[in-house]
């Protein structure tokens, strides 16, 4: 079977778009916020709803709050094992689906009188490792 064949992506919907004017804050650094949640949405994790967004706080150069939330759903093939798909959960498909929420934040950043923001590339592998994952799950109570 193919790697591809692993992992089906079934697009993406914003959740959450504002930008928010506040020349009140002067702070000469970036406030960069990275969210990153999964819902299971069956017992055995062969769908998941992945929540990512960013959060960039108003600073001297970019004096707004700007906010962007995307929701993704995506469907894991039924014959690879369970740590594959949590490999996967946490390289893949943030990768996946971030260039969308980069592209989004360059969008509407755009849309202002200041130099439009430009996310760089992430490591995914990276950034999630300092996370457990316990706390990138959404937990439902019942």
């Amino acid at each position: 079977m193919k790697k591809s064949e692993f992992l089906k992506y079934n697009g993406y919907k914003i959740i959450k778009m504002s930008l928010d004017y506040d020349n009140k804050n002067d702070s000469e650094s970036d406030g960069l916020n990275i969210f990153y949640k999964v819902k299971e949405e069956d017992k055995d994790f062969n769908k998941v709803t992945v929540y990512q967004g960013i959060l960039i706080s108003p600073s001297k150069d970019f004096p707004y709050k700007l906010e962007v939330v995307i929701k993704g759903k995506f469907e894991f093939s039924k014959v690879i094992s369970f740590e594959d798909k949590k490999n996967m959960i946490l390289t893949n498909i943030p990768a996946i689906q971030y260039p969308y929420l980069r592209a989004l934040i360059s969008l509407i950043s755009s849309q202002t009188d200041y130099e439009k923001i430009l996310l760089p590339t992430m490591n995914f592998s990276e950034f999630l490792k300092q996370m457990k994952w316990e706390d990138i799950l959404i937990k439902l109570k019942i």
